[in-house]
């Protein structure tokens, strides 16, 4: 069953939050686009709980600013 809330994490280095978030959290890799190439985004499961990497060079270090609603 998939998770009510899903947050999407924008980052400007995908590669390494996805090695921290499998580190920490033992997060599973469910999803990533595309399949080759340079990663765009990735779906994390950790227990019953769904976390979205996605990646935007322009995102830099500053603190977050914007949260995506999927309906």
């Amino acid at each position: 069953m998939p998770s009510t809330i899903q947050p999407i994490i924008v980052t400007g280095d995908i590669e390494r939050l996805l090695r921290f978030y499998t580190g920490l959290l033992d997060a599973e890799e469910t999803t990533s686009f595309p399949t080759d190439g340079p990663l765009f985004f990735v779906g994390l499961r950790v227990g019953d709980s769904d976390i979205g990497l996605t990646a935007d060079a322009d995102a830099g270090n500053a603190a977050g600013q914007r949260m995506l609603k999927r309906m």
